[in-house]
């Protein structure tokens, strides 16, 4: 890894990943960094082992006990070495305060234990992918993003667009992940990248958030001429082989036959908070 694919890597890094880093760069230990974030002890593992992946680091405490933990510190001995031994604890008052509203004071969040608890009940009942359904401003994005979160997974965008009027190229979307994400270098046959995509998806555990499906609907129903590429990816996002988790977010329920048929395909009605203002 050079300088510039580190920095890469290390940009693209979500917020609370970043934390989990800094922390473990610090030398603290899993419980104090679970203690402090106030998430479970299991979820800072996951988060250190996806983190190790992203640099290159695959093996931390998935095939063997073995931490990479030396290895990563190499790493940002050699590139980042301002990082290391840092400490964190120390935040301004604003920051304590700051981190302490994410946790007990984020209206989109709080209360939504049962939904998690659904989520999970549907994942570890076979679904491949969630469509949460509701009217805007209910929280639907908020609650996709903090399952992603909670699980320690690393989740892919695809954003349908801003309108209905204004969709953005599925293709251009699966081309962009392939290439960036997966380092595939992609098909130009739309069908052909689909089995590139799953064939990554097969091999590792990932999220995928879709955002605003009912922009690409019409009374249920795929828009033409878009509907035949979307059958197609939701299609290969659910199929039993991979290892992706789907999450999309709509305001309108999908009718489609061929998607709703399948027993990895499931719908989940988000309902409003009724003693909390929700905004998504």
């Amino acid at each position: 890894m050079n300088q510039q694919h580190f920095n890469a890597v290390f940009n693209r890094l979500t917020e609370r990943r970043r934390e989990v880093l800094l922390k473990v760069l610090a030398n603290e230990k899993d419980e104090a960094i679970a203690k402090f974030l106030h998430i479970q002890k299991s979820t800072v593992r996951k988060h250190r082992e996806e983190i190790c992946k992203l640099f290159g680091l695959n093996n931390e405490f998935s095939d063997e006990r073995r931490s990479k933990l030396p290895e990563l510190i190499a790493l940002f001995a050699k590139y980042k070495p301002e990082l290391l031994n840092q400490n964190t604890s120390e935040l301004t008052q604003n920051e304590n305060y700051s981190e302490e509203k994410t946790i007990s004071e984020n209206y989109d969040f709080v209360g939504r234990e049962d939904a998690i608890a659904h989520l999970n009940n549907l994942v570890n009942e076979g679904a491949k992918v969630i469509l949460i359904h509701a009217e805007g401003g209910i929280g639907k994005t908020t609650l996709a993003t903090n399952w992603f979160e909670l699980q320690g997974l690393e989740y892919l965008e695809l954003r349908v667009g801003s309108t209905s009027q204004n969709l953005n190229s599925l293709e251009d979307l699966v081309r962009v992940k392939l290439r960036y994400h997966f380092k595939e270098n992609p098909e130009q046959d739309f069908i052909t990248m689909m089995e590139q995509l799953k064939s990554k998806l097969q091999e590792q555990r990932i999220g995928v958030l879709i955002h605003n499906l009912e922009f690409a609907l019409r009374n249920g129903e795929f828009r033409e001429p878009h509907n035949s590429n979307y059958i197609e990816i939701l299609t290969v996002l659910a199929h039993q082989s991979v290892q992706s988790v789907t999450l999309i977010t709509s305001c309108e329920l999908l009718h489609e036959p061929d998607l709703i048929k399948l027993k990895s395909f499931q719908g989940y009605w988000l309902q409003e908070l009724k003693y909390l203002h929700a905004s998504e």
